[in-house]
């Protein structure tokens, strides 16, 4: 029960990591394709004001996502780790 568990949990971060990619995409007016998943987002164009509305979104998700914590490391692989930490 254990592994079926871990493969849920899992299966909900990435599907909540499709969805912040397309709104991060929309906020930063990019195709998902262009968005690189180890370069920092704030680097590529990514706002204060928009990092509030990709914490309201993960917020709405079920994840206590901080913003100081998504701003210090605001790469989508980061992210990532953010909320399989946050999701044990």
């Amino acid at each position: 029960m254990d592994s079926s568990e871990s493969t849920a949990s899992t299966a909900s971060i990435d599907e909540v990591m499709e969805e912040l990619m397309a709104k991060v995409a929309v906020l930063m007016n990019t195709g998902v394709e262009d968005l690189d998943p180890d370069e920092e987002l704030m680097d590529q164009g990514l706002d204060s004001v928009r990092l509030v509305e990709v914490v309201t979104f993960l917020r709405e998700a079920g994840y206590h996502a901080d913003f100081a914590d998504l701003a210090e490391e605001s790469s989508l692989n980061a992210w990532r780790e953010l909320l399989e930490d946050l999701a044990q």
